[in-house]
């Protein structure tokens, strides 16, 4: 409803009619057309309806979908720009709603799975790859990190495999033995790969 737009745009304030015009005027246009030519946000009776409108939420799910395959994990994952909802003004909506949360976990469900699929196929860079494109939504989520490592150790780079542990100490503000803080997989992972390409 008109009411409920001008709450979402304006929580704290009571805006003029005209103002209030003025930005659906705006929404519309920034909408565009249709197939049927007509604007996709539409005013029927007190509501305003958007139609055929698909949001990057609406494309990443699709292309993510298991059954899709790598190379649509793939080009979902190419959408992933940041995390979430980051430099709204009012973005606390995305989190109290559960939005942000839903939108990490799938990212991260998605790089993990492509990168488990391209480290089947031989392909650390692959893997390398999904695991970047999830820390830019959960920078703090292990299991990427152990993606990392995965994927430096198939491509033969002892260096990567470090690497990997001191960013992960960065993002979670370990000081001293990173081994000592992280989670028990990931300390279990990086001694098995370093010991092997010792010997």
């Amino acid at each position: 409803t008109t009411d409920t737009f001008a709450t979402a745009m304006w929580p704290d304030r009571r805006v003029p009619v005209q103002t209030l015009a003025n930005r659906l005027s705006e929404t519309r246009r920034a909408l565009g057309l249709a197939s049927d030519g007509r604007p996709r946000l539409r005013k029927q009776g007190r509501r305003h309806l958007i139609v055929e409108a698909e949001t990057d939420w609406d494309r990443f799910r699709e292309l993510a979908a298991p059954a899709r395959g790598a190379k649509s994990w793939r080009s979902a994952l190419a959408m992933v720009r940041g995390r979430p909802f980051d430099g709204l003004d009012r973005g606390e909506w995305a989190q109290l709603e559960g939005f942000a949360a839903a939108i990490e976990a799938s990212v991260v469900d998605v790089a993990c799975r492509l990168g488990d699929d391209a480290l089947g196929q031989g392909d650390g860079g692959l893997a390398h790859w999904a695991a970047l494109q999830g820390l830019l939504v959960s920078p703090w989520d292990e299991r990427l990190y152990r993606l990392l490592m995965r994927a430096a150790d198939q491509l033969g780079n002892r260096g990567g495999v470090d690497a990997a542990l001191r960013s992960l100490a960065l993002a979670l503000e370990l000081e001293g033995d990173p081994l000592l803080g992280i989670h028990p997989e990931t300390s279990a992972l990086y001694r098995r790969l370093t010991s092997r390409s010792r010997t």
